[in-house]
C-alpha cells in the first residue's frame, strides 16, 4: 500500500485476515518504483511474480507457470496476456517471439521488436513473466525511483540481458485490466 488514501489499505488488511499467504507492507507514497523496490525486499520465493491491484489471473496462472520452469529451468518464463479493455473487450496480446526456450543471446536482437509493426519481441509488461530472484535483485535495486512510466520494460529488458535461459510460453493467464478510471 503505496500511500493510498481511498480505503485500500482497509481492503488489504481484510484480505491478509483471510489469507496467511498475503502479507500488507504499508508506505508513505513514494511512487511505482519505490513500490517495487519495498515489495521485492519483502519477498523470499526463488521465483517472483506480480500482479496489480486493479487485475486479476486465472486460478492456475501461477502454477503454470512453475511448471515451465520445473520442466525447463529457465531464468524467466515469458506469457501471453489478456487485455480487458472495458467489461466487454478481451484479447489476448502474445509475444512476437515464438514459443520455445531460448538463451538470452539468441533473442536479444529481437527482443524489443520482432519484425513486425507494433509487435514486440517479449512483452514488456513485468505482470505476465515469472523472475528468478538472484538475477531480478541487480534489475530492481538499479532501477531510478524517478521512473513514473515505463519501468516494467525498465526491468524486463535488462534482465534479459543478464538471464541464461528464457521460456517464452503459448501462457495466457493474466488479465490486464483497462477501464476509464486505469
Amino acid at each position: 500500500n503505496d500511500g493510498s488514501t481511498d480505503g485500500s489499505q482497509l481492503i488489504c488488511k481484510a484480505w491478509e485476515k483471510l489469507d496467511k499467504r498475503i502479507r500488507v507492507i504499508n508506505k508513505e507514497n513514494g511512487g511505482v518504483v519505490s513500490a517495487k523496490k519495498v515489495g521485492f525486499s519483502m519477498a523470499n520465493g526463488e521465483y517472483i511474480g506480480w500482479v496489480d491491484s486493479d487485475d486479476w489471473v486465472e486460478k492456475n496462472y501461477f502454477e503454470q507457470m512453475m511448471d515451465m520452469v520445473l520442466r525447463t529451468d529457465a531464468d524467466m518464463v515469458a506469457a501471453n496476456l489478456f487485455h480487458d479493455i472495458g467489461v466487454t473487450h478481451s484479447q489476448c496480446d502474445k509475444n512476437g517471439i515464438a514459443s520455445g526456450i531460448y538463451e538470452s543471446g539468441d533473442i536479444v536482437s529481437q527482443m524489443l521488436y520482432a519484425g513486425k509493426f507494433y509487435t514486440y519481441g517479449i512483452l514488456p509488461h513485468l505482470c505476465s513473466k515469472l523472475f528468478r530472484h538472484s538475477i531480478l535483485k541487480e534489475c530492481i535495486y538499479s532501477l531510478d525511483e524517478r521512473i513514473s512510466a515505463g519501468d516494467d520494460a525498465a526491468i524486463v529488458y535488462p534482465y534479459i540481458l543478464k538471464a541464461k535461459k528464457i521460456c517464452v510460453s503459448d501462457i495466457c493467464g493474466y488479465h490486464y485490466v483497462q477501464h476509464q478510471d486505469s
